[in-house]
Order: structure tokens, then sequence, then C-alpha cells
């Protein structure tokens, strides 16, 4: 199975969305990206490493020659393993990705959405942990209405595909797999972020066109 190439339907150079694939991703990011991996994992990682050179071409071209991207993004990382939180800490920000949450339990993550001032881009949720575990968290944050497209990248140590497709089900995009490594974890957010862009520009998009027909005809 051939994996889709998100990096050319997104065509974010044009902000058009130009094939089945990549409209199903403006559509619903999340469930399109949990299709791909599930259908060939090999595909998805020649996928994203295709993303990431071209997502860092793209933002480079942006920002004048640099590797920097173009919107930081706000992430909220759960996990109760403290070095994990730590590691995410260093790759994100060496990634760009500054603005960065963390929490160390489902209870903890759930405090920190309800007192943001500013709604989060992205999530990394640990899969296991004591209590309330990272599926369940995935879950109550697809419940949410201003969440029901975020990217959710779930974080696991477990080799089995049981807890992944229970993670997929609950709403996951994505998943990384533990001892984490850097450059995919940032290549994967740089995806996340590509989805978020594909996003907003489709809602915009929806926004005109209602504008365009709220306007009264000329008679």
């Amino acid at each position: 199975t051939k994996a889709p190439n998100v990096v050319a339907a997104l065509n974010p150079a044009e902000g058009m969305v130009t094939d089945a694939p990549a409209r199903a991703v403006s559509e619903a990011a999340y469930r399109t990206v949990a299709e791909i991996v599930q259908a060939d994992p090999a595909a998805t990682g020649k996928l994203y490493a295709e993303i990431g050179h071209n997502g860092a071409s793209q933002h480079a071209a942006q920002n004048g020659g640099t590797h920097a991207v173009a919107n930081t993004m706000r992430v909220l990382a759960v996990d109760d393993d403290s070095s994990i939180l730590d590691l995410l800490e260093v790759s994100l920000h060496q990634s760009g990705f500054c603005d960065l949450v963390t929490a160390a339990s489902a209870e903890e993550a759930l405090s920190a959405l309800a007192e943001a001032s500013e709604p989060f881009d992205c999530f990394l949720l640990d899969i296991v942990m004591p209590g309330r575990d990272g599926i369940a968290l995935c879950a109550d944050i697809r419940a949410m209405s201003a969440y029901r497209q975020t990217p959710i990248i779930m974080i696991t140590a477990l080799t089995g595909d049981e807890p992944l497709d229970r993670a997929f089900a609950a709403g996951a995009t994505d998943y990384v797999r533990k001892p984490l490594n850097g450059l995919e974890l940032g290549t994967r957010i740089n995806l996340a972020n590509m989805l978020n862009e594909s996003l907003r520009r489709e809602a915009a998009k929806e926004e005109l066109l209602k504008q365009q027909m709220a306007q009264p005809i000329p008679q």
C-alpha cells in the first residue's frame, strides 16, 4: 500500500487541497492520518521523512533561509515520567516549538485545558499513566468542541497493536514510540502544524463564502 503524498496534496504554496486523501485531511485530519499510519507503517515512515524535508524547505523559504517554524505551536505534553517531559521540552525547543505546557497526569492536563487562556494546537499524550490513561484523556479532549480536529500524538513504549487501535478509535492522530527520537518527533509535530494550517485555510474559505452568501443580490 502506497501512502498518499500529503505534502504535495496539501499544496501549501497555493493554499489548495488538490486530491482526495488531502481533502480528507482537511475535513478530518486526525482520522485520515490514523488511517495512513495503520495502512502501512513502512510507507508512513517514508512519508514523514518527505514531510520533514519539504516542510523545512518551505519554512526556510518563508524565513529568510532559516529552518525556523513559521508559526509557533502551543503544545500540551502529558507524561507521568518527568525525564520524558524534559526530553520533550528540549526537542521541541530545538525544533522551534517553544510554547510548551507539561502535565504529569490526565487530571493535571484537564486542569491545564480548563485554565488555558489560549487554545492548544497539538497534544502529546503518553498512553500508559497511573489512574486515567492517555487513551481516556484523548477521548476527553476529543469530546471538547474546541479540539474536535486538533492533532493528538500518542507516546508509547508498548509494542502491540491493540493499544494503538484503541487510541486511534478514541481520536488519536498519530503516535511516536519510546525511546523518543528528536528528529522523528520534530517531523511529526511539523506534520501536525501542516494539518493545522490546512484546517485554518479551509475555515477561512468557509467564512469568506458565508460572508459572500450573506450579501444582498444586486437587483
